[in-house]
């Protein structure tokens, strides 16, 4: 993907068409804002990174019904636009059927009155002629349903002891000391290969400790999810036998309510996965990893297939969470809102992990200084 975006950037083309250029670690995410910030040619992107759009396009082209509108602006001046459009037209509609309701009433009444016969005839007229207001209706998004755990547990569930993890002989990551409690939302960080991932593994108990300690809480539930379980996904199970396989009471219909609570109703539930796309996929591998109420949710990457609302809408559950959440994201988006009063930053750079700024305009600073250092 780099050496491909790089050859691409670098032969400086009068037109720049980019196709989800953001599939990248924070590092390469911040650094390509920046450029396309000075690119001087056009740029065409397509993507569901806001913080791109916002920084980078003065026009949004909306695809929206099989119909293309142009809107002066980034992507934030978009939206605010279309709420304001949205606004004029709904109130432009009411006030036409207003109009269509009263004309309708009197052609109703007097169309059968010799007397009224002509001025109905004529509303009739009206009623025919008026151009219809067609509101902007914006396409349904389904809420993300993140049970928040039902007994909370005394802190730490999480304490890790100058403790390293790897998969061979050299450790991935190296005297690690934390405490997680249960109201903690951490937002990983860290330029790829540098062991986010493994972090998220070895907290989860996905991984052991080859040195040092790393003790849980004996009736902690940890919710995991990573992105590469959407390609070890069995592409013939269905979202109904997914939520059943976690249900001690096999009764169809409370399972069918569960999976519209998952976002998966009617026929979407016996759907392969195979057939779903990369959002609807995320949406239940969530919905399974979070099944049960964890009292720590570990996301690693969650919004890589999802759209902007479907994004916003993962934020919305996060947000009304009540457990540990722990974040590995290079959505800049995701990781300012998606935090509360007691939210941090950590970096991961050269095997080890540190606290970095909670001030959101510091990450960039805080990532892309951390990559210089360790080249």
């Amino acid at each position: 993907m780099r050496v491909a975006l790089a050859a691409v950037l670098f032969s400086q083309p009068d037109l720049l068409l980019l196709d989800e250029p953001t599939n990248l670690d924070l590092e390469g995410t911040l650094w390509l804002v920046d450029y396309l910030r000075l690119y001087r040619a056009t740029i065409l992107v397509i993507s569901h990174d806001r913080d791109l759009l916002d920084a980078v396009c003065d026009h949004i082209l909306h695809l929206d019904q099989a119909k293309l509108a142009l809107w002066r602006g980034n992507y934030s001046s978009f939206e605010q636009q279309r709420r304001e459009q949205q606004a004029i037209q709904l109130k432009q509609k009411k006030k036409q059927d207003d109009q269509r309701r009263h004309l309708q009433s009197f052609v109703d009444r007097f169309r059968a009155k010799a007397t009224k016969a002509a001025q109905a005839q004529s509303r009739l007229k009206m009623l025919t002629k008026i151009e219809p207001v067609t509101a902007i209706v914006d396409g349904q998004v389904l809420p993300f349903h993140l049970p928040s755990p039902q007994k909370p547990l005394r802190p730490p569930l999480v304490a890790m002891d100058d403790a390293s993890t790897g998969y061979g002989e050299v450790p991935v990551l190296r005297q690690l000391s934390l405490n997680i409690s249960d109201d903690d939302r951490i937002g990983l960080l860290g330029a790829n290969g540098n062991g986010k991932s493994t972090f998220a593994k070895l907290v989860s108990g996905r991984l052991k400790a080859t040195a040092g300690s790393v003790r849980r809480s004996s009736k902690l539930e940890v919710g995991y999810f990573a992105q590469h379980q959407i390609d070890d996904l069995d592409p013939l199970a269905t979202p109904y036998q997914c939520v059943a396989s976690l249900m001690r009471e096999g009764i169809e219909a409370k399972i069918r309510t569960k999976c519209a609570q998952l976002g998966f109703p009617n026929v979407k539930a016996d759907t392969q996965a195979a057939q779903l796309s990369g959002g609807e996929k995320t949406r239940l591998l969530l919905g399974l990893a979070s099944f049960n109420g964890p009292h720590l949710l570990i996301l690693d990457e969650p919004t890589n297939h999802l759209d902007i609302d479907s994004r916003a809408a993962l934020i919305e559950a996060i947000n009304g969470y009540n457990g540990a959440v722990i974040l590995v994201s290079h959505d800049k988006y995701l990781l300012t809102l998606a935090r509360t009063a007691s939210g941090s930053w950590k970096l991961i750079r050269s095997n080890h992990l540190m606290a970095t700024s909670t001030i959101i305009t510091n990450m960039s600073s805080s990532v892309l200084a951390a990559a210089t250092a360790d080249e």
